[in-house]
């Protein structure tokens, strides 16, 4: 007599998914070589009535090594961390911090004015304060109206 082993490919499927995300979604520095790819700049956009706020975070970087750029409502940050060895014997046994040129393209969610632009650098945030365009701001519109009557004309329809 053999024994029959049934097999359920939906609860494979569901134990798969669940083992990608324990190990992948909720760590994703597993999935991806970060040392193929540039560093990461970590931003967050936000908007004022007047302004639209840019905050990125840049660790390790100089002030001076920051390049802002702004054009047709596109906010470009390009970035340099340099790694200051002074010796070159180190064995890391683990090593997660990363070094070079980074750079993010944002959109804006309004016009802005370049011209109207401030940028201030503590403690390693970048903070971008991005002054909307006069011609571009939302303006309100009266709507003005007249009051008309409208007569229906009465038709004699059997009851």
């Amino acid at each position: 007599m053999s024994n029959l082993i049934r097999r359920d490919p939906f609860q494979e499927l569901s134990e798969a998914m669940d083992r990608l995300f324990e190990s992948g979604f909720s760590r994703p520095w597993r999935l991806l070589q970060m040392r193929s790819e540039m560093p990461s700049m970590p931003i967050e956009v936000s908007e004022a009535d007047d302004a639209v706020l840019v905050k990125a975070s840049l660790p390790g970087v100089k002030p001076e090594d920051i390049d802002i750029s702004v054009q047709d409502d596109m906010v470009t940050i390009r970035a340099e961390s340099r790694e200051e060895t002074e010796d070159q014997s180190n064995n890391f046994t683990h090593r997660e911090i990363s070094y070079g040129a980074m750079q993010r393209t944002i959109p804006l969610p309004a016009a802005v004015d370049g011209d109207r632009a401030e940028a201030t650098f503590q403690n390693g945030v970048l903070r971008i304060r991005l002054g909307k365009s006069e011609e571009k701001k939302a303006k309100r519109i009266q709507v003005q109206g007249t009051e008309s009557k409208m007569s229906i004309p009465e038709t004699n329809a059997p009851d």
